[in-house]
């Protein structure tokens, strides 16, 4: 009988310590959740910025092809004429 108040009295005086450790640990959790969030994040927006950058060089690669061949056939119907 001794010995379950014994065990029962060192459960009751470390339960502030647990549950100080479980705040501590879901304090932890939620920032390390923050913290991937905040780099998902930033990864979507560099992915999004190298998306734009590589669609305007294609829109600038097709205007100067369309501008060359619209000179080129301009050439050709002046030496038409």
């Amino acid at each position: 009988m001794e010995f379950r108040r014994e065990k029962s009295d060192s459960k009751n005086g470390f339960s502030p310590f647990v549950q100080v450790k479980d705040k501590i640990t879901g304090i932890l959790s939620t920032r390390q959740q923050q913290r991937d969030d905040e780099i998902e994040r930033q990864n979507w927006e560099a992915k999004r910025v190298r998306e734009e950058r590589v669609t305007r060089e294609r829109q600038r690669q097709e205007k100067e092809c369309w501008e060359e061949k619209f000179e080129a056939e301009l050439r050709v119907a002046g030496k038409k004429l």
